[in-house]
């Protein structure tokens, strides 16, 4: 007996290791963390894009709009979850994501921190353009004035017609491109890197479709 224990326990250790290994690893895996309280939805985009969405009566919206064209290139984020009280936490190796489960958007429902806790984003910063936020027709800042986090709000929210931009054929005036506001923000964390907000920036709105005409 004393004979099989001494060869099996090891064995077992190992396992549970292994076992625990696969979990950590798994928490760990790159992919757009999600995190909603049925009104707000958080998206991590990337270890330096966040999407801040409020539902409307249409719910979420999934489809491209022309502002973030390139939304669905992202792979996402490695980061662990956890909740804490009435709190969904996501946090990465650069930022965490709090968001209250009773709020909305406007309430503040989504904080949005560095490693070391000091507020970097909440919708109130963006009203009061504590943090630079922009519009469809706004202009990045400055190189030299790279903010540690950009805003960007995807209004007009436009999805773009199903068969390409004025497709042949079309009677409607808007060549059926689809307008559905909503509070949808996408945080840029570039932590004052002029050439990291660029870079994301032109991932996430792609190149836009134009008529073949």
């Amino acid at each position: 007996m004393r004979e099989i224990k001494r060869i099996f326990m090891p064995i077992l250790a190992c396992l549970l290791l292994c076992t625990a290994a696969l979990t950590v690893s798994a928490a760990r895996t790159t992919k757009v963390v999600t995190l909603t309280n049925g009104s707000v939805r958080v998206q991590l985009l990337s270890d330096t894009l966040v999407r801040v969405e409020e539902k409307n009566d249409k719910g979420f919206e999934d489809r491209t709009t022309l502002v973030a064209a390139g939304r669905d290139e992202f792979a996402g984020v490695r980061a662990v979850t956890r909740t804490e009280g009435d709190f969904f936490i996501a946090e990465t190796e650069t930022y965490i994501v709090r968001l209250d489960r009773t709020k909305t958007s406007a309430a503040d429902a989504v904080v949005v921190t560095d490693k070391s806790g000091k507020t970097l984003w909440t919708y109130s910063m963006s009203l009061a353009q504590t943090v630079p936020t922009g519009g469809f027709y706004s202009k990045l800042p400055e190189p030299g004035e790279t903010p540690l986090l950009y805003a960007l709000y995807d209004y007009p929210r436009v999805i773009p017609a199903e068969h390409g931009a004025a497709y042949a054929g079309s009677t409607d005036a808007y060549s059926d491109w689809e307008r559905n506001d909503a509070t949808d923000l996408y945080l840029f964390l570039s932590g004052g890197s002029a050439s990291q907000l660029r870079a994301d920036f032109v991932a996430l709105t792609g190149r836009t479709q134009v008529s073949n005409i």
